[in-house]
């Protein structure tokens, strides 16, 4: 059983680590590059912002408020857009929660290849990645977790759905994050 367990966990972390192990093969590779993923390299901060391509300043702000305000509402079982109605529509979350992690995760990861020459911004792409993972797989959870339990079954509002546990993925990303930032 243990070794069932270790081996998943092992899969789990080479997905996580595929970015990274994508980074390294990429920089061998630089001149074969599209160049869309390859752009030149700026000698300033505001020259090398030009390669990043998740949103940013005011427009990233709020998408992060929106974010944590839609996290937040998994969390506590209820529809995001109408948060006095509990979660219904599992089989179609669970797709939902599948075109964000892929799509999220995509955009984040090319920002990743990018901004390789910054590592700052390398930092942040990579926060950005744990936090579009934790929402899709907070919905996902949820999805799986009230298509086996009947959302009506669960307490609304009174306590969290177990899809609370992917907090500890956004928490070790805000950690990465922070560094980017305050470096």
């Amino acid at each position: 059983m243990a070794h069932i367990l270790l081996s998943a966990r092992l899969k789990n972390a080479y997905h996580f680590m595929f970015p990274l192990v994508l980074l390294v093969f990429l920089d061998r590779v630089e001149a074969s590059l599209p160049s869309f993923l390859n752009p030149i390299k700026g000698t300033t901060l505001q020259g090398e912002i030009m390669c990043y391509g998740i949103p940013y300043g005011g427009i990233g702000f709020a998408s992060h408020i929106i974010t944590y305000y839609t996290i937040f509402a998994l969390w506590l079982g209820c529809k995001p857009f109408m948060p006095w109605l509990p979660l219904e529509h599992h089989v179609w979350d669970g797709f939902m929660a599948f075109l964000t992690f892929a799509g999220g995760n995509t955009m984040a990861i090319f920002t990743v290849i990018r901004c390789r020459n910054r590592w700052q911004f390398v930092l942040i792409a990579v926060w950005k990645i744990c936090l579009s993972s934790t929402l899709s797989l907070t919905a996902f959870t949820n999805a799986v977790f009230l298509s086996n339990k009947g959302s009506e079954d669960i307490e609304f509002l009174r306590r969290p759905l177990p899809s609370i546990n992917w907090l500890f993925l956004y928490l070790l990303g805000l950690i990465v994050g922070m560094v980017g930032v305050f470096h």
